[in-house]
C-alpha cells in the first residue's frame, strides 16, 4: 500500500523489485537489506554500482529511485524514476514509476510536474486510487501556489480596461467551483463551470486554464466510476 501525500510520505513503495541479472544481483540484494534497515544512502550507493554494471536494468533504476526518494534526494529520484519508466513495458509497473516521480515533485513543491506524472500513472493504471488522490492533492496545492504568487505580485495595472476584470457573476462561479474542488467534487465543479461558460464566455478568458484542469480531473473520476460499474 502506498502512502497518501495528505498525511505522511514514508517509504515510497513497500517492496523493492529484486534484480534478475546475475551479475548485479549481489548489489541489488545487499542494497535491499540496507533499504529495509532504512540506510537509504548506502542502499542507493549499491544500486548505483549495479547500474554501472547494467544501465538497462529496470530493477536497479527503480530501487535506486526509491532509495534516493527516502534519502530526500527528490530531484535525483524523479530523474531515476523516469529512467526506470523507459525500461519497463508492463503498464502497472510503469505506472508505479510515474507515481514515484509524482511524489518526488510534490516534495519539491513542483505541483504542475507532479500532476503530469500522476496523470501518466493514471493513464497506465486507471484503477490506482492513490495516484488519483495524489493528483487531486497536487492540483489543489498548485492552485494555492498560483493564488499566493498572484497575491504577492505588485499590481501595476490600475488603468486596466473594465473588460479585463472578471465580472461579479464569474467571480461567484469561480468561488463556488473552488469550494466543490476542496470537497473533491470535481465532476460537479466541472459541470458548474461548463454551464457558466455557456452563459458567459468571459469565464474562459479569465479562468480558462483552471476550467481545463478541473475538467481533466473530472474526466479521470468519471472514467474510474464507469470502470467500477
Amino acid at each position: 500500500m502506498k502512502y497518501f501525500i495528505g498525511s505522511i510520505i514514508g517509504i515510497c513503495f513497500t517492496g523493492l523489485v529484486f534484480g534478475q541479472n546475475v551479475d548485479i544481483r549481489p548489489y541489488i540484494n545487499n542494497g535491499n537489506q540496507l533499504y529495509d534497515s532504512a540506510r537509504f544512502r548506502s542502499a542507493a550507493t549499491l544500486y548505483k554500482h549495479a547500474l554501472i554494471l547494467d544501465s538497462t536494468s529496470f530493477d536497479a533504476w527503480f530501487n535506486f529511485a526509491s532509495a534516493l526518494y527516502n534519502a530526500e534526494k527528490y530531484m535525483l529520484a524523479s530523474e531515476a524514476f523516469f529512467r526506470a519508466a523507459k525500461l519497463q513495458s508492463d503498464s502497472v509497473l510503469q505506472a508505479e514509476t510515474y507515481y514515484g516521480a509524482g511524489n518526488s515533485f510534490v516534495q519539491l513543491q513542483q505541483y504542475q510536474n507532479a500532476m503530469l506524472a500522476y496523470k501518466k500513472a493514471l493513464l497506465l493504471n486507471p484503477l490506482d486510487d492513490d495516484a488519483r488522490y495524489n493528483y487531486a492533492y497536487a492540483k489543489i496545492k498548485f492552485d494555492e501556489q498560483q493564488k499566493s504568487k498572484n497575491h504577492n505580485e505588485t499590481d501595476d495595472s490600475k488603468d486596466k480596461d473594465e473588460k479585463d476584470i472578471p465580472n461579479e457573476y464569474i467571480l461567484q462561479i469561480k468561488q463556488q467551483a473552488d469550494e466543490l474542488v476542496m470537497q473533491y467534487k470535481f465532476v460537479e465543479a466541472a459541470e458548474l463551470l461548463k454551464n457558466a461558460g455557456s452563459k458567459d464566455e468571459s469565464l474562459y478568458e479569465h479562468f480558462g486554464e483552471y476550467v481545463q484542469y478541473v475538467s481533466e480531473i473530472a474526466t479521470i473520476f468519471m472514467n474510474h466510476n464507469n470502470k467500477k460499474q
